[in-house]
């Protein structure tokens, strides 16, 4: 079964941080001014590893950073984005789990000392954070106080977009994080021009990609961005590239990929409301779920009301999406099933 595009978040996270220049700057402009004078930024990587599980992976991303100490030795920034629209209380024992798994090759070398990490939870929801951010929170010690110094204690920093004026580093970190900023929010239609006005500060040959990458990012995940949103916002950030960015981008690839993303969606809302009528579906029939036109999704979310079983919505399926799409003998496997 093809793989489902990964979660837009974490791709477009991904991408974000994918160059040096861009991490360098996060580093120098949203960490903290004491930490940051300890490092040697020229000396910066980006550690292409990931340490969360699957399953977890539609609510999280991370990156691992590794810098180089003024002093000597190194230190390991671990950036741990939420992808969920509200805090997550439990993420201090998520963050505590991947950092044990990056000192964990030390436990088979016997190297000490362990490196020093330090860790971010980076933030994007609509509504500012107001989880507690030290691990021993979770627990509750009425009556237990001499547990507090056999329990795990540690704290991480929170980088809250809601509360973050996105103002320094180059346009291509700016125009990123002000994407993540407003991407769960209402006001994302009208920082749209914004966005595009900070990427146009962008070298020449890399001003298309950038916007398309953006785009391509917004579409699959909100229906506040409409082709006419994008086109008016690209006309009003780059008239003097209205033309060939028209001609180009808005009027064949927004449409498409807007299209696209919609009918993702679409199938994304349908497969959820499924999952919670007849519990999980198969991935089989998931995969030709996500197949059908937008067409066919809105008229399967009319038809849901009346579908009682497994069996009906495959019936359906049957009579309704294409001759092809539930073969008679895949349909006896997973009446089966």
């Amino acid at each position: 079964m093809p793989e489902e595009i990964p979660n837009p978040h974490d791709r477009f996270f991904k991408e974000l941080f994918s160059q040096q220049e861009t991490a360098v700057d996060f580093v120098r402009y949203y960490l903290p001014e004491d930490f940051v004078e300890t490092l040697d930024l020229t000396q910066l990587e980006i550690v292409k590893e990931s340490f969360i599980d699957e399953e977890l992976r539609q609510y999280f991303s991370d990156l691992l950073i590794k810098v180089r100490l003024k002093r000597g030795g190194e230190v390991f920034i671990y950036i741990l984005l939420e992808h969920k629209s509200s805090p997550d209380d439990m993420v201090a024992l998520q963050l505590l789990t991947y950092l044990v798994q990056i000192w964990r090759p030390n436990l088979s070398t016997r190297t000490k000392p362990l490196p020093l990490v330090f860790p971010v939870v980076f933030y994007h929801g609509d509504g500012e954070w107001n989880v507690s951010r030290t691990f021993q929170s979770l627990f509750d010690f009425t009556g237990l106080e001499a547990l507090h110094e056999l329990t795990p204690e540690f704290k991480h920093l929170i980088c809250d977009l809601s509360k973050l004026e996105v103002t320094a580093g180059g346009p291509r970190l700016r125009a990123g994080l002000t994407t993540l900023k407003y991407v769960f929010s209402t006001e994302l239609p009208s920082r749209l021009r914004e966005i595009f006005e900070t990427i146009k500060q962008l070298p020449e040959p890399l001003i298309m990609e950038y916007i398309k990458t953006v785009l391509t990012y917004l579409s699959p995940i909100t229906g506040k961005i409409s082709p006419e949103t994008a086109k008016a916002a690209l006309e009003a950030a780059l008239p003097e590239k209205e033309g060939s960015i028209m001609q180009s981008l808005a009027e064949t690839w927004i449409q498409e990929g807007m299209e696209k993303g919609e009918q993702k969606g679409v199938a994304r809302q349908t497969l959820r409301m499924l999952h919670r009528k007849f519990g999980i579906l198969e991935a089989e029939l998931q995969e030709r779920i996500r197949s059908l036109t937008i067409e066919q999704l809105e008229n399967l979310g009319d038809a849901l009301l009346d579908l009682q079983s497994k069996e009906s919505l495959l019936a359906w399926l049957q009579t309704n999406a294409s001759v092809e799409s539930i073969h008679p003998r895949e349909l006896e496997e997973l009446e089966v099933r």
